[in-house]
């Protein structure tokens, strides 16, 4: 008999695939009838969230996902200042490089309380560069393009990317050679994706997707490619601890951690990108082109009822994750730090400034 969290998944997800399969059949019957999808009346999204639905919305989930900050782990100054070190000659920019530091350090120590040092400062690493690169890899799109290419040629690349192949080459040591070939991938997809993202050749712009003629899963999709979730799924089980039935179990919860990393990003990044009264008092546009917003345009939603549904599936994610988890303490144990960890660390971290919030956080 199915436990009431595996049937709720469930259902979640034939919803899903019923909504989408719905999507499909009314453009069908508008091309039967000789009508173009536009010609058709649909009640469109509403342009935004403000700070005063997004403030109680938020505190609610934090309170329905038990968050507790009381457990929360100790910023570490000379952990940060190692990450500095090491990304600091990289880069002419030294505010970037003190900003990604800091974020390193915490996603390291937030995500993973329980790993070895060595292994946070590999994940610390990692994440820096993969901040340094999003923050201006809008001036090394070339380079981020023949990143590949040079790694297997062996030629000789700039310094932001000569420390990635040193990354890789580390993997090993802290990882099963599973593991490793996964994080090689998840990294090299990770780099690829900037690629994609910062490219403005006239007709590939990803900025530029018309949501009404795209696929209902694009923002899904297109989520999963621009974030590096993958990436810290497998930094979860280290060498010492990796068994083969443990590794087995992890995969078939990989897609659930996967996207419950992603949505839980959307959820609490979006102040900071899209609350339309905080942006419009930074005189700064909202915006747009993130998950949320994607999701409200694919599927004619108001974007309020996005972030409603987005808080719904990460609460049933998690419990999905303990259910198909049960059997394996360790595992459960690192995942639900990991979980937890997540929700934390966004509270704490100041790119995300949810310390302007009343939050009921003690």
């Amino acid at each position: 008999m199915l436990s009431p969290n595996l049937l709720r998944s469930y259902l979640h997800s034939i919803l899903n695939v019923v909504t989408f399969d719905l999507l499909r059949w009314e453009k069908l019957l508008q091309l039967l009838h000789g009508l173009s999808p536009y010609q058709i009346e649909r009640s469109k999204p509403s342009p935004g969230v403000y700070k005063a639905q997004y403030e109680p919305f938020l505190r609610g989930f934090l309170r329905d996902a038990k968050v507790d900050m009381s457990t929360a782990p100790k910023p570490d100054p000379q952990f940060e200042s190692a990450l500095y070190a090491e990304i600091e000659p990289t880069t002419s920019d030294k505010r970037l490089a003190k900003a990604c530091a800091n974020i390193g350090m915490l996603v390291s120590i937030f995500f993973f309380p329980k790993h070895e040092d060595d292994v946070r400062y590999l994940i610390g690493v990692f994440t820096a560069y993969f901040l340094l690169v999003e923050d201006s890899g809008h001036l090394m799109v070339d380079d981020l393009a023949q990143f590949r290419r040079r790694l297997m040629t062996h030629e000789k690349q700039p310094a932001v990317f000569e420390r990635m192949k040193w990354l890789l080459a580390e993997l090993d040591k802290s990882y099963s050679s599973f593991s490793a070939n996964k994080l090689f991938n998840g990294i090299i997809n990770a780099w690829s994706v900037f690629e994609v993202e910062y490219d403005q050749t006239p007709g590939f712009e990803l900025s530029k997707v018309n949501q009404e003629t795209a696929s209902p899963l694009f923002p899904h999709y297109f989520r999963n490619m621009t974030g590096c979730s993958e990436v810290y799924v497998f930094f979860l089980v280290m060498k010492k601890d990796c068994t083969m039935p443990r590794m087995r179990l992890l995969l078939q919860v990989t897609p659930e951690l996967i996207n419950i990393t992603d949505e839980i990003n959307d959820l609490f990044s979006f102040y900071k990108e899209s609350v339309i009264d905080i942006k419009r008092a930074e005189g700064k546009e909202i915006e747009l082109d993130n998950f949320v917003y994607q999701e409200a345009g694919v599927s004619q939603a108001p974007v309020f009822d996005v972030l409603q549904s987005t808080a719904r599936r990460i609460l049933d994610r998690q419990a999905l994750i303990d259910t198909i988890t049960k059997d394996d303490q360790k595992l459960q144990s690192l995942i639900r730090d990991y979980i937890n960890g997540q929700f934390q660390f966004y509270c704490t971290a100041s790119r995300y400034r949810l310390s302007e919030l009343n939050l009921g956080l003690a």
